[in-house]
C-alpha cells in the first residue's frame, strides 16, 4: 500500500503549480506551500478539521475564506486544497478539496465576460446566479487498514458534496499535477485550453493501486500513471 517516493517531488509539483497558476493569472491570492515533518501544506497552515463536520456548505466555505485555509484562491473564489502526509518518504494520505464560491456563477459559464461583470461596473458579491449549484470536490487517501472497509470506505476515494457515505473508488492516490489538472480541465476549460493544454502537468509521480478488484466491480475512476 506504501509506495517509495522523495516527498520534494509532491511539494516541487506544488510549487510549480503555484508559479503557473499566478503567472496564467487564475490564482488571485495564495499561500506557497510549505514541507514539516513528513506534512505537506501551505504556509500559515492551522487546524482545519471544521471542514470535515458535515455542516451548511456555505459556512464551511466562509470559514475557509476568512481563515485563509488553503493553497489558491482562484480567479472566481473557488478555493484549492492540497494536503499530503508522509513517513520515511512514503505516502499514507491526501486531502485534495476544490471548493467553489457557493453564491456567483462559474467563470466558465461566461468566460469573456467575467472580469468586467465581476472586477468592474459591478460588486463582486452582489451578482448571484440561482441556477449554479456549487458544491465541493474531494480526494482522499489513506492507507490506514483500520479505517479501511471495502467498497464501503477505498483506501483512495472521491466525494462530492457533503454526503457522508460518497466515496467512489479511485485507482490511485492522486498527485498535485493530476488533481490540479482535473480541476483546470474540468471547471476552467477555456483557460485549460488556452494556457495550460501543452503537457505542463503530464509528467506523474508513480504510485502504487490502491483500488480492490471488488471495488472494480463498482462505478468508479481509474487513469494511467506516467512515471514522474
Amino acid at each position: 500500500m506504501k509506495k517509495e517516493l522523495n516527498e520534494k517531488n509532491i511539494l516541487l509539483q506544488i510549487q510549480r503549480i503555484t508559479a503557473a497558476l499566478i503567472t496564467a493569472g487564475v490564482s488571485r491570492d495564495q499561500n506557497f506551500p510549505a514541507l514539516s515533518n513528513g506534512k505537506i501544506t501551505w504556509s500559515g497552515y492551522t487546524d482545519i478539521s471544521f471542514t470535515l463536520k458535515g455542516g451548511p456548505y456555505d459556512e464551511t466555505y466562509t470559514e475557509c475564506l476568512k481563515k485563509r485555509a488553503y493553497n489558491y484562491l482562484l480567479i472566481d473564489d473557488a478555493i484549492i486544497q492540497m494536503m499530503y502526509q508522509t513517513t520515511n518518504n512514503r505516502l499514507v494520505a491526501h486531502r485534495l478539496a476544490f471548493y467553489p464560491r457557493p453564491d456567483i456563477e462559474r467563470y466558465q459559464d461566461i468566460p469573456d465576460e467575467y472580469e468586467e461583470k465581476y472586477y468592474g461596473d459591478k460588486l463582486f458579491v452582489d451578482v448571484i446566479n440561482r441556477h449554479i449549484v456549487a458544491f465541493p470536490i474531494r480526494f482522499d487517501f489513506d492507507c490506514d487498514q483500520d479505517r479501511y472497509v471495502q467498497k464501503d470506505h477505498p483506501y483512495s476515494h472521491l466525494t462530492l458534496g457533503n454526503y457522508t457515505n460518497c466515496r467512489i473508488p479511485v485507482s490511485f492516490p492522486l498527485s498535485p499535477y493530476r488533481f490540479i489538472d482535473f480541476v483546470l480541465r474540468n471547471f476552467y476549460f477555456d483557460i485549460y485550453k488556452k494556457k495550460f493544454n501543452d503537457g505542463k502537468f503530464a509528467c506523474d509521480i508513480k504510485f502504487e493501486e490502491t483500488i480492490s478488484k471488488e471495488e472494480k466491480q463498482l462505478m468508479h475512476i481509474h487513469y494511467e500513471i506516467n512515471s514522474y
